[in-house]
């Protein structure tokens, strides 16, 4: 390569790296035609003549100092009277410049026109010649005695087969397009360390976390790649993200669960060093809980929860939340009623149930808060059950018995009755009054703490009344309606 042109290729990568101390610049590719034109291939467009090489001392070129020796030239004047030169001169070697932040190309030119039709064209491939896009265009205009110097790196910057070309236009006994010293030179700066010890962790449903070593102090951020499959597999690899500089880990929250994904990861610096990649690391994303039904119903006068899961992961268990289908502002509210514990991390269907035995008639709404080990959750859908009014009478057996200091009374009315409610003990003196109003028809329990009460057998008695029935004869226990009576044992 002649001297001259070393010398201008310094300058320029002082002029456009100087403040990149990482940057250093490599000479890609440089005809000075000495030896022909073997790095191009040569057309015939339409016309009469084509590029070829010529010393340039032999021809009246006015060219700059450095061009000496032999340069390509289309020249239409040695063609004669005329003549008509179309031709493209193709570079026939690829230049792989993937690693290669800035490009450019520099050539010592001499363009003479004769008149507008006249046309003068460097142009670019980034995908092996198949496409090719302008660079610089001199139409009816001088170009003359020019040592040219032109940035092409949005079209080559990190391009794995880079071509160049130049294409003339002479429709007539025209002058010439003399080129010398034609160069492309690159800009790339020293990459960081690859990261290493990349770690892959299914730590949630839905979500795989990954962890890397920071092996270099000057990368600007990391990529993060992701495939489906093993390391092995031959499915591409897709780009799903990235961190900033010393940020050493990350969560993908778009993955499929069930499914085996592979990841590696590469550092870059600000001035387009680009890392090896990191090692692959695989990993099998997580069942979650599958709900496969949720259904309620009435047994017995209580309501019985059923559901089913097909899998699960990290299950604690379900919480059981209830509330009550009414106007009433305090009904509105989700109450926790009862908890079931979870299955952990397992691929068998399992099945669960619970009985909620403190309801009224009315009509109930239900959800399951599924709970994981690290405090996650997700609601279920919601189910609705209604308990209908009663159509008899019943006082049922209080509930724990024997008891202390409490017990839960449950009974039901089929229509609207003046309720009494009373505990005595074994002489038929009143211990307690627990009701003594008008209830409507439903299921209904009362708690009766013994608290201050001795040890010893009482008995609960139920009677309902039409409420047009005189309040004195309630009072005497009239006949009209329903009367129960159940022994209770408090135990101390």
């Amino acid at each position: 390569m002649k001297t001259q042109l070393i010398l201008q290729s310094l300058i320029f990568t002082i002029i456009i790296g100087f403040a990149f101390t990482t940057a250093a610049q490599d000479t890609l590719f440089v005809d000075d035609f000495e030896n022909g034109t073997g790095n191009w291939n040569i057309t015939n467009d339409g016309g009469d003549c084509v590029w070829d090489v010529i010393e340039l001392e032999s021809r009246p070129y006015t060219m700059p100092p450095e061009a000496v020796g032999w340069g390509m030239t289309a020249d239409s004047d040695i063609c004669g009277s005329g003549t008509t030169l179309l031709s493209t001169a193709t570079m026939n070697i690829p230049l792989d410049l993937s690693d290669y932040w800035v490009v450019w190309i520099e050539f010592d030119n001499d363009w003479r026109t004769i008149g507008p039709a006249d046309e003068a064209y460097v142009e670019i491939s980034n995908d092996g010649g198949n496409t090719w896009i302008e660079v610089l265009s001199w139409i009816g205009i001088d170009q003359r005695e020019t040592h040219e110097i032109w940035d092409v790196t949005p079209y080559a910057a990190y391009q794995s087969d880079v071509r160049f070309r130049l294409r003339v236009i002479q429709p007539g006994w025209d002058w010439w397009w003399a080129i010398d010293n034609f160069a492309v030179f690159g800009e790339y700066t020293f990459p960081p360390n690859a990261p290493s010890d990349l770690i892959a962790i299914a730590n949630a449903p839905g979500q795989v976390l990954l962890n890397w070593e920071d092996n270099s102090n000057n990368e600007a951020w990391f990529n993060v790649y992701r495939k489906i499959g093993d390391s092995l597999s031959v499915n591409q690899y897709y780009f799903i993200g990235y961190t900033w500089e010393n940020i050493t880990s990350y969560v993908d929250t778009t993955v499929l669960d069930t499914t085996l994904y592979t990841y590696k990861v590469r550092a870059f610096s600000d001035y387009g060093g680009r890392s090896a990649y990191s090692n692959q690391a695989e990993v099998l994303t997580l069942i979650p809980v599958e709900l496969t039904y949720f259904e309620g119903d009435v047994v017995d006068g209580n309501i019985k929860l059923i559901w089913a899961t097909s899998t699960e992961t990290n299950n604690l268990g379900f919480n059981i939340e209830r509330r009550q289908t009414s106007n009433v502002k305090r009904h509105k509210t989700w109450n926790k009623i009862g908890f079931v514990q979870g299955h952990g991390t397992t691929t068998e269907p399992q099945s669960y149930s619970f009985i909620d035995e403190s309801i009224l008639s009315g009509s109930y709404q239900y959800r399951l808060k599924q709970i994981d080990y690290d405090g996650s959750y997700e609601y279920s859908n919601i189910i609705e059950v209604e308990v209908g009014i009663p159509t008899e009478f019943s006082l049922e057996q209080n509930y724990p018995n024997p008891f202390n200091p409490a017990t839960i009374i449950k009974f039901t009315i089929s229509d609207l009755r003046f309720t009494i409610l009373k505990i005595y003990d074994v002489l038929g003196n009143e211990v307690a009054t627990l009701i003594n109003e008008e209830k409507e028809a439903g299921i209904y329990e009362v708690e009766f703490s013994a608290t201050g009460i001795p040890s010893g057998i009482y008995f609960y008695r139920l009677t309902t009344v039409d409420p047009s029935t005189s309040l004195p004869s309630v009072r005497q226990g009239s006949r009209l309606g329903f009367t129960a009576t159940k022994k209770m044992i408090i135990l101390k």
